[in-house]
């Protein structure tokens, strides 16, 4: 058998338990050794009224997989109306609004808060529903709201800390040779779990790998050193990254 491009590496894998699948799969059918360390965790929380919000909006923008389960799993058995655009950060949100029987009317060639800001054909008035979590960001609201928009921000879901088990911070500290982060609060809760000086200790002989430079960003910021930034933004782009980051830095 030919070993696979990460054969025997062992590789971090920080997104919440139930979003990692993917990855660790990917993962493991490259000869990697895949280390679950879950340092967030997600789940939907109660929108009152979002039905009586949606009707009263022209686009509904989601820039997490999480922001369109939430919002779905608020409306319940409520129908979008015919007029309402939808968008999308990317291919994994639009991956699941379709998994939701739902297309995304906008989806920008960047992956990014600006770039979606941009792709969004905004009239002056226009009425924009932006479906998020308990950590968001403002810079896609104000992004939009300089074009003109009226926003209106709803939390549909909840992002906290982790809670790895003990066997997984027993395989944490077994030493690793590469982390991926797939936003800002996979890198915090890691320095949350570990603890901060621990936490750099472990990652200074590490590759560290990023799904795009708004995480990038968030990490150096906390004195991570980043040593990939995929891309495309996704996780099958931040796990061809790390086949390259590996390729290059061999002898």
């Amino acid at each position: 058998m030919i070993p696979g491009p990460l054969t025997g590496l062992r590789v971090v894998v920080t997104r919440a338990a139930d979003q990692a699948d993917g990855l660790i799969e990917r993962l493991k059918e490259s000869g990697a050794v895949p280390v679950g360390f879950p340092t967030i965790a997600v789940t939907s929380v109660p929108a009152p009224q979002l039905a009586a919000q949606v009707a009263q909006s022209d686009w509904i923008v989601f820039t997490s997989a999480n922001g369109v389960h939430g919002f779905f799993d608020g409306m319940g058995d409520s129908v979008l109306p015919p007029h309402v655009g939808l968008a999308a950060v990317g291919p994994a949100t639009a991956g699941a609004l379709a998994a939701r029987g739902h297309t995304a009317d906008a989806i920008p060639e960047t992956f990014d808060a600006v770039s979606l800001a941009e792709a969004v054909p905004i009239t002056l008035g226009a009425r924009i529903l932006l479906p998020q979590g308990t950590r968001a960001r403002d810079d896609l609201a104000a992004a939009l709201s300089s074009a003109g928009a009226e926003i209106s921000r709803v939390v549909v879901y909840r992002n906290t800390t982790g809670r790895p088990t003990d066997r997984q911070f027993s395989d944490l500290r077994l030493g690793f040779d590469a982390i991926t982060f797939t936003s800002p609060s996979t890198v915090s809760g890691f320095l949350e779990l570990a603890g901060e000086q621990d936490a750099l200790a472990l990652l200074k002989s590490a590759g560290v790998a990023c799904i795009g430079p708004v995480t990038a960003r968030a990490a150096s910021k906390a004195g991570v050193r980043v040593d990939v930034i995929a891309k495309p933004h996704t996780t099958e782009g931040l796990f061809d990254a790390l086949v390259r980051y590996f390729r290059e830095s061999s002898p």
